[in-house]
């Protein structure tokens, strides 16, 4: 907003510029915050609060102080003149000129909209700022400036030396503490109106530390008619820095990785911008390195996206501004360990007819050595006991290697597969000392897969805006409460749209399967958006031991999420670090588009596995209150090295008057009995087919293991 001036000059204020979070005593301010930037123009469009612009009227009358140095004594003697005790609220006036009050206002003239002072009633009126230092730096001064304006007809009636405000300051605001800045002081009946501007040698301002500013305007002699007391105005009340060199608040953090790592150091500075960077190692200039911060990679131009042992050594960096001098960090010690491990097989996994299998640690191409005709010849995929089939094609892929079929890669339900690697020459990783595998090198093929968790799994879900207990993600909690679990299908979604019901066919393009249960947006109250949403759901598990069971995982979610098998965490799709209260937003990690490729098909650990009884839950987040989506899509295969264990199956028919029974697998003990609950007789060593004469009575038969 522009607004018209018409300066004149200072009477008898007192304004104190505190940037203090909490003054002595009981007052707590919420201060004008003086950053590395300075505190921008106050342009006084509002009335401001007392917590920042505070004012206080001193009892007596006209013309009980004639003369400045009166004045300047009775400011540092008399006890009410402290920060503690100049906490009124201002009020407001919306004549021009200003009309006589007892204490300092807010102007709300449209051509108005300024700080005023123009006493009657009292000895005398001030006004006080309370600012902090926030720059991160102690300050040795500060530059103060605003326009100073007098609205009343001119000259105007004050005694000599009182004209306009008189201005103080305290860093403490105690009673007694009050410096006076002349700069802000001197006037004569005819002044008019003017910038004001100084530079204030304040010692120490520590960062985080108060400063309190006073305007005092005393009662003087003047009348209702010309000349009269006058009306003071400021505006655009400013703090700026003066030009500052750079300096380093906080010393370098050195690190000590392993090889193939990425160290990243800041080395932030504060001062007059612009500031330029220039990193060194061991006292030698990197070549374009010149941001604040150093990410620790082809330091020696050795071309690798990680760190290696030969970028150990001590990192400073020099950060020039616009004001001199430099400023020259503390050095880091970084130090990077050699890696001395050969490459290793972690685990191979069948994906359709391609074998992808993982390594521990990046490796030369193993295409080099052989060439792209005659490297799978080396790769195998070895049933157990029995033959091997070699891949037509191979590709390396970061660290997965993946072998593929073109004809198609049998796998026998009942057998157990290995991946070996026989090549002529030994997989060789990148550490700058390079490591030789020995081989040959085997891994067990996770062959057998069956999908445990369908997309259309029944799940049991809250989307009621409330925390469930601490233990709500544990196989052994209770989720029969229906007031708080809801059940239905996935895929589990909602989308905001013009009309209602906020539902869908199909949640996203990149998944065929339909919405199977429609969500709700907003919590039960309809009073805003829902953060979190809870599912738990069960599934049973007897094919192998978890120790040769891993878990594929393909899902999609909307916006984040957290999965958890019997209680532990498993996998975390864009929630940060930690645990976030149901109430919270987690922030934009990520952006989800109904696009986008699902965020998950990978492998994960089984070690978390029940045989028999599990449950998979999964803490769903939004980004943000103003997500238009909810999509809950997962899919969990389990993937065993052994062949899978099957429940056996037991079949009956007649042989000639007889009744057979029999099983497979063959072996186990044949249970019968009168009712489906018992009582049970066990055969312990049964023959395979049981021949029984039928009767009249009914018997029930299982087969135990």
């Amino acid at each position: 907003m522009n607004k018209t001036r018409v300066p004149v000059p200072i009477a008898r204020l007192v304004c104190l510029a505190a940037a203090a979070l909490a003054l002595t005593g009981t007052v707590t301010r919420a201060d004008l915050f003086v950053t590395s930037s300075g505190l921008s123009p106050q342009p006084f469009d509002a009335v401001p609060p007392a917590t920042n612009w505070s004012v206080l009227s001193i009892a007596g009358g006209a013309g009980d102080i004639t003369t400045s140095v009166r004045m300047d004594e009775e400011i540092n003697t008399n006890t009410l003149v402290a920060a503690v005790t100049i906490n009124g609220q201002m009020t407001s006036d919306g004549t021009i000129p200003p009309a006589q009050n007892a204490t300092p206002r807010w102007n709300s003239a449209v051509a108005g909209h300024w700080l005023q002072t123009r006493t009657t009633g009292n000895k005398y009126q001030v006004l006080m700022a309370t600012s902090r230092n926030a720059s991160g730096l102690s300050l040795s001064g500060i530059i103060i400036s605003y326009d100073w304006d007098q609205k009343n007809a001119i000259p105007v009636n004050e005694s000599t030396g009182l004209e306009g405000q008189r201005v103080y300051y305290s860093l403490t605001g105690a009673a007694g503490s009050w410096i006076p800045i002349p700069e802000f002081s001197t006037f004569t009946v005819n002044s008019t109106a003017t910038n004001l501007s100084v530079t204030l040698n304040l010692g120490t301002w520590n960062n985080g530390d108060p400063l309190y500013i006073i305007w005092v305007d005393d009662n003087g002699p003047g009348s209702t008619t010309n000349p009269q007391e006058g009306g003071y105005t400021i505006d655009n009340f400013a703090i700026s820095l003066p030009g500052l060199p750079p300096t380093f608040s906080t010393p370098l953090v050195g690190a000590t990785n392993a090889e193939y790592s990425v160290i990243t150091l800041s080395g932030s500075s504060s001062g007059t911008p612009p500031i330029t960077y220039q990193w060194s190692k061991d006292g030698t200039p990197i070549p374009g390195a010149t941001s604040s911060s150093l990410t620790i990679t082809n330091i020696t131009s050795s071309g690798f996206a990680w760190s290696r042992p030969e970028d150990s050594g001590d990192y400073t960096v020099v950060a020039t501004g616009s004001v001199a001098p430099p400023a020259t960090s503390t050095a880091a010690h970084v130090v990077i360990t050699a890696d001395t491990n050969a490459p290793k097989l972690l685990w191979a996994v069948v994906d359709t007819n391609t074998v992808r299998v993982l390594l521990s640690e990046p490796v030369i191409n193993p295409l080099d050595d052989y060439g792209n005709d005659n490297a799978n010849l080396y790769w195998t995929v070895d049933e157990v006991g029995g033959g091997g089939q070699s891949p037509d094609l191979i590709a390396l892929v970061g660290n997965e290697l993946r072998l593929t079929f073109v004809s198609g890669l049998t796998i026998q339900a009942d057998k157990s597969y290995i991946v070996t690697f026989g090549g002529v020459s030994p997989l060789t990783d990148r550490a700058q000392t390079p490591n030789n595998s020995v081989l040959p090198l085997e891994v067990p093929l996770y062959a057998h897969q069956q999908i445990t968790v369908p997309m259309t799994q029944l799940w049991k879900y809250s989307d009621k805006d409330v925390a469930p207990p601490a233990d709500w993600s544990t196989a052994g909690f209770d989720d029969s409460d229906t007031s708080f679990w809801k059940t239905g299908p996935g895929v589990l979604d909602a989308k905001r749209q013009a009309t209602l019901p906020w539902c869908r066919a199909v949640p996203v393009n990149t998944l065929t399967n339909s919405v199977g249960t429609c969500l709700i947006l907003s919590n039960d109250l309809a009073t805003g958006a829902t953060p979190t949403y809870y599912f738990r759901t069960h599934f049973n598990f007897i094919a192998a031991a978890p120790s040769n069971t891993a878990l594929r995982l393909f899902s999609k979610f909307d916006d984040a999420a957290v999965v958890y098998l019997n209680g532990v965490e498993i996998d975390r799709v864009g929630v940060p670090v930690g645990t976030w209260a149901h109430n919270v937003f987690v922030g934009g990690l990520r952006s989800v588009g109904d696009g986008d490729a699902p965020d998950r098909s990978i492998l994960l650990p089984g070690s978390a596995l029940h045989i028999g009884d599990n449950v998979l839950a999964v803490e769903l987040r939004q980004v943000n209150a103003t997500s238009s989506d909810i999509t809950m899509a997962l899919e969990v295969t389990t993937a065993t090295t052994t062949p899978p264990i099957l429940p056996p199956r037991i079949q009956a028919g007649y042989d000639g008057s007889q009744v057979s029974i029999g099983w497979d697998p063959p072996g186990g003990k044949l249970v019968f009995g009168p009712t489906p609950t018992g009582p049970w007789t066990t055969n312990a060593t049964p023959s395979n087919p049981t021949l029984v004469t039928p009767s009249e009575q009914k018997q029930f038969y299982f087969i135990a293991q």
